[in-house]
């Protein structure tokens, strides 16, 4: 798949013909902007509120408060140059910064701070609409009129010729200073050229220009082909490991201390146990490079268990640590050697072509459905997918590339997982699609209003239902009801009016459980003695958080208010061992059998109803 054009060059397009025009006929330069002093203002301009005469603090805030506004116009210049057409009005959201800043800085008299920042402005005003500029500053009240008012500031003097080679120098001041910013010395040259047409400044700040322009472009297309690099397309390392492959006899000693060391672990046969103990070992296996042999068999023995429960990461990352340390170890080689063990698997097949042919399309696509769909590796995925041979999922992935920011971004992402999902063969496709939805969808939402909330909140409640509960990732404080009740394990109903309802179950010593409420049951409790408004509430296993606004300063604000002992919320489902302390809900330590109850105060209150249900989840070594 060819690597998409960077967008921030469609922004320069205007500039690199005008440029040329420039360089060809020294002549006027399309677009008549006006000029400006780089001077302070002149006195028909607006002054700013200067800071009180001698108040090195208040300038210092001032000039703080004036950074502050520039770097938010530069990143709002570089999203109009990211995308023009989504963001047309990040343009004038920038000259408004910038017009901010310009006041701010007015007064301080800074030469240098007050050219950078009417050389941006200059720029913005070359990159508007008029018409649409007016209607937009209108809808943005005092700070649109503020805009307005600078970048007229900025037009309003034309400088003599004779002060262009003082622009010209101040430019290359500033490019010499910060030699990778490409766009704004574009922009800083841009305006000499413009403003000084015929004269040797002007020719040579055009020249300057362009070249900013097409450094730009290079380091635009370089980071994006950067991003899509994968693990098989980045060069390997090239300094072979120095120490010595350890003798038969120390490595045989070395297996059998990591197996001691790990007995249980070793002693769970099923592949999900065996992918567990291969990263773990991985994981661990650099608190141990100061035993060669003990370091070389936990490598070791990571890529067998990798290979045998299906799980490419670890193993490809286990032989990198082995080349990388030991004389003669040949990753390639291994890795082939590795992958022919795991002959009539698609992935394995699929990585083995890639080592040798890294942009093939069918390999890329099939490595990246297992780093992404299967693995959930998403970051290794992406670029994988980008580079695969189907064009819905590579589109998408790129999206992912290419970092969404804002929320229109980041819903059109999730929306695009979605119908890559809908549309989906496989139940591997479907539901790796669906989850990555899902991520995105949660992330938006809070900020939704209105039917796009609704709509978004129906497609959290269909793909919550697809999916299938991965206990490896899930978030047990934010749990919803469809997910508990994919869980499978003992349910325990426990009654708002009893104090000490027994699970029935009871734990060995050092056995772990998990105990996992049900997120919606509800029961209820009157207040009534706790509170002089209480009556009665209802609420789910976290307990009842009593909210109240107040007013600090003219802002409103909201506040929680707890009451209750141990730091728990009253009313909240708690759970303890035997006769030890009650905690909140989570893993709990044996020995003893398990109790639960609601968390009361000494005021205590006997008018209780309804009851909550948890699940109790065994808990491996691991977690």
């Amino acid at each position: 798949m060819a690597m998409p054009t960077p967008t921030c060059s469609q922004f320069f397009i205007s500039f690199a013909l005008t440029f040329s025009v420039l360089s060809a006929a020294e002549g006027d330069p399309a677009g008549d902007i006006g000029g400006t002093a780089p001077h302070p203002a002149p006195a028909a301009t607006a002054p700013a509120e200067a800071p009180v005469e001698g108040s090195d603090s208040a300038a210092r805030m001032a000039n703080a408060q004036a950074n502050t506004m520039v770097r938010e116009g530069m990143d709002l210049v570089r999203q109009f140059n990211d995308n023009k057409a989504q963001n047309p009005n990040a343009v004038v959201d920038a000259a408004i910064c910038f017009g901010k800043a310009r006041k701010l800085l007015v007064a301080s008299g800074s030469v240098e701070d007050i050219s950078a920042v009417q050389s941006n402005l200059y720029w913005c005003k070359k990159q508007m609409d008029m018409d649409a500029l007016k209607d937009y500053v209108a809808r943005k009240g005092e700070d649109g009129k503020l805009a307005m008012a600078q970048l007229e500031a900025v037009s309003s003097v034309t400088p003599d010729a004779k002060e262009a080679p003082t622009y010209l120098a101040r430019a290359e001041k500033f490019a010499s200073a910060n030699p990778d910013n490409h766009l704004q010395i574009a922009i800083r040259f841009l305006e000499v050229a413009e403003r000084f047409p015929g004269e040797a400044s002007g020719t040579e700040a055009n020249k300057r220009a362009l070249a900013a322009q097409q450094a730009m472009i290079k380091a635009a297309q370089d980071a994006a082909e950067a991003a899509r690099a994968t693990r098989f397309t980045k060069p390997g390392s090239t300094k072979p490991g120095e120490t010595p492959l350890p003798s038969a006899s120390a490595q045989k000693d070395a297996l059998a201390a990591v197996k001691q060391s790990y007995a249980k672990s070793y002693a769970k046969k099923d592949p999900a146990s065996k992918r567990k103990l291969s990263r773990k070992l991985l994981a661990e296996s650099g608190k141990n490079k100061n035993d060669p042999a003990i370091y070389q068999q936990m490598l070791s023995e990571s890529i067998r268990l990798a290979i045998e429960s299906e799980d490419y990461e670890p193993l490809l990352d286990a032989v990198d640590q082995m080349a990388l340390t030991y004389t003669g170890y040949d990753a390639i080689a291994e890795k082939k050697a590795a992958l022919k063990k795991m002959s009539g698997k698609a992935t394995a097949t699929a990585i083995a072509k890639l080592l040798d042919t890294p942009g093939d399309p069918a390999a890329n696509l099939a490595a990246g459905r297992w780093f992404a769909f299967t693995a959930r590796r998403w970051t290794e995925g992406f670029p994988l997918l980008a580079r695969g041979g189907d064009p819905a999922i590579a589109k998408v992935a790129q999206m992912e590339i290419d970092h969404p920011t804002n929320a229109q971004e980041q819903m059109q992402v999730a929306d695009a997982w979605y119908d890559v999902g809908k549309s989906a063969k496989s139940k591997e496709d479907k539901t790796g699609c669906m989850a990555r939805s899902m991520t995105w969808y949660q992330s938006v939402v809070g900020g939704l209003e209105g039917i796009s909330k609704d709509r978004v909140a129906k497609r959290i409640v269909e793909i919550d239902k697809l999916l299938p509960l991965d206990p490896d990732s899930v978030d047990w404080e934010a749990l919803t009801a469809s997910q508990w009740d994919k869980l499978k394990g003992k349910i325990v109903v426990i009654p708002a009016r009893t104090d000490r309802t027994d699970s029935g179950v009871a734990l060995a010593a050092g056995e772990r459980i998990r105990v996992v409420p049900q997120p919606t049951d509800q029961w209820t409790f009157d207040l009534s003695s706790w509170y002089s408004d209480g009556g009665k509430k209802s609420f789910g296993w976290k307990g009842y958080v009593r909210t109240y606004t107040y007013t600090m300063n003219g802002t409103t604000m909201t506040s929680s208010y707890m009451y209750s002992s141990g730091g728990s919320n009253m009313g909240a489902l708690m759970a303890w061992v035997d006769n030890g302390e009650k905690k909140n809900c989570g893993i709990m330590v044996g020995p003893g059998r398990l109790y639960f109850s609601p968390q009361l105060t000494y005021y205590g209150t006997s008018d209780r109803s309804g009851q909550l249900r948890a699940k109790l989840l065994p808990v491996d070594d691991d977690e």
